[in-house]
């Protein structure tokens, strides 16, 4: 199902056309097609379009998993970019007009503030070890370093979350919710922190809400396989989700290891007071099974495939967190 452009945006999961909305600016982004769109009813309003990838005849899925990944960070309170399944026509390589299908993600970044991705922010912090680009060994992009860099940063906007909370203690947050969507792409460019625009502004630094969730979620698995391990093939979905790790962060393990991504996250707990590994407990125990299933089947053109993976994947994901991160034993510990 397909609609028009709306600027009501009801709270449904139809695709939505935005070929009337006016194109603003662009930005790199590989391959894909991203571009800035103005919302029709108050143009100050910004929209990010991000086209799905397509390897050969797989269509991804990143538009599914930053849709359900949009309604799952609420039940943890962290504040998340909005987003909604979009399409958009542009020229294929001969000129000709190709609708496209993708998302639309809204602005995070409030009115007089600036987001400043952490590439930018961890050397304006004095973290001197880090390296800009280094995409083999990630240098200095650690979780320590993260850390270091939010000192003087608080909780995002709007957020939920306990008035005392740092920018760590919600980036530690967003390093569990990474665990549990098996998002790997948690790099320098995909976290960021809000600075007030005029610098004599009483405006405190804020981390940024999440955004950028597309490749989680098992969105480049083709569907045979994820039937194959719904039926117990290869190790299950759980052998799956144990192969996942913060590919994105420095390899400073012994060996050139890989941090996994439970571990990853249980390296920032760790980091953090027992009052905000109380709380972020308690947020991943009220999550409920009619939650997941409600969420996990909640786009009616996706599969049931897909949708009963995605389901498997957040329950075992869930399990390995509790397991990981929340025994009181293990509170600076952590399982992989």
């Amino acid at each position: 199902m397909r609609e028009t452009a709306s600027t009501d945006f009801p709270h449904h999961h139809a695709r939505i056309n935005t070929d009337a909305w006016e194109v603003i600016g662009h930005e790199p982004a590989g391959a894909e097609v991203k571009f800035v769109l103005a919302e029709p009813s108050d143009p100050d309003i910004s929209w990010f379009f991000k086209e799905n990838s397509v390897d050969g005849r797989l269509r991804y899925a990143e538009d599914y998993a930053e849709k359900i990944a949009s309604h799952l960070a609420p039940l943890l309170g962290l504040p998340s970019a909005v987003v909604y399944l979009a399409s958009h026509t542009i020229q294929d390589m001969d000129g000709a007009p190709k609708t496209v299908d993708g998302i639309i993600s809204k602005n995070v970044c409030p009115t007089d503030y600036e987001l400043i991705h952490g590439k930018l922010w961890l050397p304006s912090s004095g973290i001197s070890d880090f390296v800009p680009d280094d995409t083999r060994h990630r240098r200095g992009h650690s979780i320590a370093n993260i850390k270091l860099s939010l000192v003087s940063v608080t909780a995002p906007p709007e957020s939920p979350m306990p008035r005392n909370f740092s920018g760590f203690d919600a980036f530690a947050g967003m390093c569990l919710f990474d665990a549990w969507i098996s998002n790997q792409d948690r790099h320098e460019e995909n976290w960021a922190v809000l600075r007030a625009v005029a610098s004599d502004a009483p405006l405190p630094n804020r981390l940024s809400p999440i955004y950028d969730n597309g490749s989680s979620l098992a969105f480049n698995v083709p569907e045979d396989q994820m039937e194959a391990r719904l039926q117990g093939q290869r190790g299950g979905v759980a052998a799956w989700a144990n192969k996942g790790k913060a590919t994105k962060l420095e390899r400073s393990q012994p060996g050139n290891r890989q941090l996994g991504l439970v571990e990853a996250a249980a390296q920032a707990l760790s980091l953090t007071s027992e009052a905000t590994r109380t709380y972020w407990q308690e947020k991943f125990d009220s999550i409920s099974g009619d939650d997941l299933l409600r969420i996990a089947h909640s786009i009616p053109e996706m599969s049931e495939v897909r949708r009963t993976f995605i389901q498997e994947l957040l329950e075992l994901n869930l399990e390995r967190i509790q397991n990981a991160c929340f025994t009181t034993t293990r509170a600076n510990g952590c399982i992989t």
